[in-house]
């Protein structure tokens, strides 16, 4: 099982590239909320290997307000998530594989819109922050809640967006992170 990375968002980390994407939101730039910590994942590996697809697409953005389709403070949230040069399918998997959850979560989710219209960022964190919800519902109907830091995690309340990795042809991977003071 992997650590958990924290994530200073004020710029004391290793992981640098990420810290400046957060630092530019306001949410995450306050000194009473200065890190997040990335709840650790296995990563997806598909049965052919693709190779190098694409770069992950940043959003650094809270899962609540994308459930809730209220993407307009996300960067571009107009723009399209994916290139235009892409083949993107229909549908596409988003699969969480949580370290110390003992189950893999994989479902199909439309990805392209009327007249195969790839999804824009906001779209995208939309479907994401569902797929997340539908995770934790279901870890909790199943009486196996979803626990990170010794917590119970049974809402999006504290966990933000920060990439979705694109580790198959038809498969994405977002990448969790918790505002570590919800783990005090």
């Amino acid at each position: 099982m992997s650590e958990p990375r924290l994530i200073d968002a004020v710029g004391t980390s290793e992981d640098a590239d990420v810290i400046q994407f957060l630092a530019l939101l306001p949410a995450f730039s306050t000194p009473l909320e200065p890190r997040l910590m990335i709840v650790p994942q296995t990563q997806y590996q598909p049965r052919q290997h693709t190779g190098s697809l694409h770069t992950p697409i940043q959003f650094g953005f809270p899962l609540r307000d994308a459930l809730h389709q209220d993407t307009t403070r996300l960067i571009h949230h107009d723009a399209d998530a994916f290139s235009s040069t892409m083949q993107l399918p229909q549908k596409m998997s988003i699969v969480l594989q949580f370290c110390g959850h003992d189950q893999r979560y994989s479902r199909q989710v439309n990805i392209l819109r009327a007249h195969s219209t790839p999804p824009t960022r906001g779209r995208l964190a939309t479907i994401v922050a569902r797929e997340v919800h539908r995770f934790l519902t279901r870890a909790a109907q199943a009486g196996k809640p979803f626990q990170f830091g010794g917590q119970y995690i049974a809402g999006l309340e504290d966990l933000i967006l920060v990439d979705v990795l694109h580790v198959s042809k038809s498969t994405l991977q977002p990448t969790i992170a918790i505002r570590a003071q919800s783990l005090a």
